[in-house]
């Protein structure tokens, strides 16, 4: 998963799908109480969402993760 300033990118082996940000209404994420999942679900203008799961290698990881994607988020969404 992938989340710059071009847009939102998730892929999996052979397979990938990619927002520009003007196709993005909103993007929210969430952590597992117990464990490290991330899931980070796109909402696009029409109505739809696409959540994608990753599994982090551990809890310290995890954290840095949701850090870094609440600097992304503000940084685009406060624009």
């Amino acid at each position: 998963m992938t989340l710059d300033r071009d847009g939102v990118r998730y892929a999996l082996d052979d397979q990938a799908c990619e927002w520009t940000w003007s196709e993005v209404a909103a993007v929210e994420y969430g952590t597992s109480r117990i464990g490290r999942r991330l899931t980070v679900t796109v909402h696009t203008p029409d109505e739809r969402w696409y959540p994608h799961d990753v599994q982090a290698p551990d809890k310290a990881t995890l954290s840095r993760w949701t850090e870094e994607l609440d600097t992304a988020l503000d940084a685009h969404f406060e624009e």
